[in-house]
C-alpha cells in the first residue's frame, strides 16, 4: 500500500510541477481536467495532499531522546 501511495504521489507531483510551469513535457495536455487549468492544478494538489497524507504515518521517524 505505501509504495502504491509513493508511486502515486511522485507522479502527482510530477504532474503538478509540469502544470506551475518547472519543466516542459508531453504530458501537458493529458494533465488538463475539463480543459481547464485551474481545476487541473487543483486536482494534483489535492491528490498529492492525500496521498502525503497517507504515507506521512508509514514514514519512520526518529526515537524521542531520553535524558538520563
Amino acid at each position: 500500500m505505501l509504495v502504491f501511495c509513493a508511486v502515486f504521489l511522485l507522479w502527482h507531483g510530477f504532474a503538478l510541477s509540469t502544470l506551475a510551469g518547472w519543466w516542459a513535457s508531453g504530458f501537458v495536455g493529458a494533465l488538463h481536467l475539463a480543459s481547464s487549468v485551474p481545476l487541473s492544478f487543483a486536482y494534483q494538489v489535492v491528490m498529492c495532499g492525500a496521498f502525503a497524507a497517507v504515507l506521512a504515518p508509514g514514514v519512520p521517524g526518529r526515537a524521542p531522546h531520553r535524558k538520563s
